[in-house]
């Protein structure tokens, strides 16, 4: 039995039970993974996270349960643990993290895309000067690492921008001394074995391909109508046939409508028996969203709200079938993991057009993302005054009071915390948090501690 009058729970843990009562614990600052087997002896009223649940555990799990941090001393100011986390992480960061969109021309025609159709392909000299650009941050903050995310319309057909652009980059490298590494997201219709490889000797290790569920469900269709399933499939099979070094990962996304959601089934059986037992592999199942803010999408939104489901109803399938897709959920549980770093002075958006932006997915009709521009001549203008408003010194007040912080550093949304909205996004992350962890306790490689009382 351990002395609460000197340990505490930490107030950064997170809880919730799966389908057999187990209770499942994270710490979102250490990352640890606990799984407390249900004591079918115990009433179930009592199996909760609290101190009674902790006292029934041996000594040498107490120890682990502190060394781990999911007890913590007494005397811990977890509100400065707040304060440290923000200054080490948010504003003392490392990595500048650019999203590129080489184009926003795509190929495909998708049902539920709202996007914009603009004829803009970046040119050599805008690429030109964002290399100066991130030069430019280098010499300012000392950033160690920069991370470049390849983005469209459809980045692959602005290939010859990501050739040339890496050729600069790569010769930066070299000069600064920094770590290089790059993702994309493709809609993977030209992501022939050629293409792979050469983007691969570009850095690009990490890929995000969105793709149908199954043959003859036409959501991502040709600019002509045509399907597109066919291709991709058969693009990534030979990438996993033909590919053999394992220092890349592919995510498989699937956008679910009531339609996919209705033939779950045959959808991860197909995927299964194909990437199910290659770790280079993981799929992403997302429920379709309205994007549309223009009058002009009015009638095409109409017509997709009969298509939508709940964000709860996709990570229901996805716990069902967490034995057999790996949804890589423990990723989405990792200390600092936040994918936006627009409210902070590290992340950058170029849109095709040269608008410099903070945003990457409020591309239109939101004014105050635009914080600079590169003309076509490779004229370079920012403004430090407009990109002021995304910087935050401090977390907001009511994170102090969150056993998320840590995953979501008052930062998941730059946009949100600009128009004062973060609350509204702060259920649906943590709902996420928990979904997650689940998830991933289904996994037959997951990263759990079990301990049984």
């Amino acid at each position: 039995m351990i002395n609460w009058n000197l340990y505490k729970l930490s107030r950064f843990n997170v809880s919730t039970t799966d389908r057999d009562g187990n209770i499942l614990l994270t710490n979102t600052i250490t990352n640890v993974f606990v799984k407390i087997i249900n004591n079918k002896k115990v009433p179930i009223p009592s199996f909760e996270m609290n101190e009674k649940l902790f006292d029934r555990m041996s000594k040498s799990t107490l120890n682990k349960m502190i060394q781990y941090g999911v007890i913590v001393k007494n005397e811990m100011n977890q509100d400065g643990v707040i304060d440290d986390i923000y200054i080490d992480t948010v504003e003392n960061n490392k990595r500048l993290d650019i999203v590129v969109l080489t184009t926003n021309q795509c190929n495909f025609s998708c049902v539920y895309c709202f996007q914009k159709r603009e004829e803009h392909f970046l040119n050599f000299n805008q690429y030109d000067a964002l290399t100066l650009f991130i030069e430019e941050k280098i010499k300012k903050y000392g950033y160690q690492n920069v991370k470049i995310r390849w983005f469209g319309g459809e980045p692959l057909l602005g290939m010859e921008g990501i050739r040339y652009f890496s050729k600069n980059i790569n010769a930066l490298r070299k000069q600064y001394n920094f770590t290089y590494g790059c993702g994309i997201i493709t809609n993977g219709y030209l992501l022939n074995l050629e293409t792979f490889k050469e983007l691969y000797k570009y850095n690009v290790v990490t890929y995000q391909i969105s793709i149908d569920g199954l043959p003859e469900i036409k959501h991502r269709v040709m600019n002509n109508g045509n399907s597109t399933f066919e291709k991709i499939f058969e693009n990534l099979k030979k990438i996993r046939d033909n590919i053999k070094f394992q220092m890349f990962s592919i995510t498989i996304r699937i956008n679910f409508t009531k339609e996919l959601l209705a033939r779950a089934d045959e959808i991860v059986n197909l995927f299964y028996s194909e990437f199910g037992n290659d770790k280079r592999f993981c799929f992403s199942f997302i429920p379709v969203f309205d994007w549309s803010y223009k009058d002009s999408d009015y009638m095409k939104a109409e017509r997709l709200h009969a298509e939508l489901i709940h964000e709860k109803d996709v990570s229901n399938i996805m716990k069902k079938y967490g034995d057999k897709l790996d949804f890589k959920a423990w990723t989405n549980l990792l200390f600092a993991h936040n994918d936006c770093w627009a409210g902070t002075k590290h992340g950058y958006t170029i849109d095709a057009n040269g608008d410099i932006l903070k945003c990457d997915f409020k591309l239109e009709g939101f004014e105050e993302n635009k914080v600079g521009t590169i003309d076509e001549n490779g004229n370079l203008s920012f403004s430090y005054e407009k990109e002021s408003r995304w910087i935050f010194d401090t977390p907001l007040t009511e994170c102090y009071a969150c056993e998320c912080f840590p995953l979501c550093l008052s930062t998941s949304c730059g946009a949100a915390r600009i128009q004062g909205i973060m609350q509204n996004k702060c259920l649906s992350f943590k709902q996420r948090v928990l979904d997650y962890l689940e998830i991933e306790s289904y996994n037959s490689n997951n990263h759990f501690w079990e301990v049984s009382l």
